[in-house]
């Protein structure tokens, strides 16, 4: 049993150094096609990199809105459209776009609902009930 399992083994080896070139071309495919979907996979995110910049701040961008006119502000000539921006904050918006400047939001102020009310004078009224309340305490004993 020894001999006729040695000698398959044998027969297994000497297939396996024949296929020797159909296993090595399999391999180099494998490898290729794995360098293409590295390739592919890092072009996308080098393309959503540039498509949403990194962030300075912890808001995200929110591009502003296209200024569109309507149909009552539209006239016949060019000079006489009415400016829809301010440079400044257009200027702002491209920093901000680029990252080269943190982007922020407005802050909306926001009121406590924890109001505590003081009634004027109440506190001296009480300490003054108290006082009066263990004077006579006192003088019952």
């Amino acid at each position: 049993k020894l001999i006729c399992s040695a000698s398959i083994l044998a027969k297994q080896q000497r297939r396996d150094l024949t296929n020797v070139d159909n296993l090595y071309a399999e391999i180099v495919a494998a490898e290729d096609s794995h360098r293409e979907r590295l390739a592919r996979r890092n072009s996308a995110r080098k393309d959503r990199a540039n498509e949403f910049p990194s962030r300075l701040g912890k808001h995200l961008y929110q591009p502003e809105p296209v200024p569109v006119l309507l149909k009552d502000e539209l006239t016949g000539s060019l000079r006489t459209i009415a400016g829809t921006h301010s440079l400044l904050r257009d200027r702002l918006k491209s920093l901000q776009r680029r990252a080269l400047v943190e982007t922020r939001r407005k802050l909306e102020k926001t009121r406590s609902r924890n109001f505590l009310r003081y009634e004027p004078g109440a506190k001296g009224d009480k300490e003054a009930e108290m006082h009066e309340e263990k004077l006579r305490s006192a003088l019952v004993l």
